[in-house]
């Protein structure tokens, strides 16, 4: 719910350059959140920016952002690869913003992904941990970065959310 506000400014800036596009999944948005209950805080660790920096590296060689990496692997595979303890991992890449936290908005938004899927990994429950890697300039996107999200089988998380669990499948 700590992001409402700013979800809604940045709806109210968008809205006075004349942008409505985000409108419908602001509100959306705005309404899961005010149903969503406070989220554990995800710890950092090494191994999954690893995976995150290996990934971002091999994106570079092809030149253009992907989930599947160039040995056929998956974010989740990266993940359980990187870290052993892990049962579960997944990832959202962002280019092209100067801010982290216009990106990470607009992730949140998620309008021009039908499954919101970047918005259900940024709000998943279960994930436990969190990496970040700035990939760069990609393709024609400047400031590409990789948000890696994982799941120690190890480690429980706190979090009461009451999001339906079936949005988060376990690969």
């Amino acid at each position: 719910q700590s992001y409402i506000p700013m979800i809604e400014e940045f709806k109210n800036i968008q809205n006075r350059k004349g942008w409505t596009k985000y409108d419908a999944s602001i509100e959306e948005l705005i309404h899961q959140l005010s149903n969503t209950m406070p989220l554990s805080t995800l710890a950092p660790t090494q191994c999954m920016y690893t995976a995150a920096k290996w990934h971002g590296t091999d994106l570079k060689k092809k030149g253009n952002a992907g989930h599947v990496g160039t040995n056929g692997s998956h974010p989740w595979d990266r993940v359980k690869s990187s870290c052993q303890t892990f049962q579960d991992g997944n990832e959202n890449l962002v280019g092209g913003l100067s801010s982290i936290r216009e990106a990470v908005i607009l992730l949140l938004i998620d309008n021009d992904v039908p499954t919101k899927e970047h918005r259900a990994n940024l709000l998943n429950p279960y994930w436990t941990h969190i990496a970040c890697h700035k990939v760069g300039k990609l393709g024609g996107n400047d400031n590409v970065w990789i948000q890696k999200f994982g799941q120690d089988k190890l480690v429980k998380s706190t979090t009461t959310s009451s999001i339906s669990t079936s949005s988060f499948p376990i690969h």
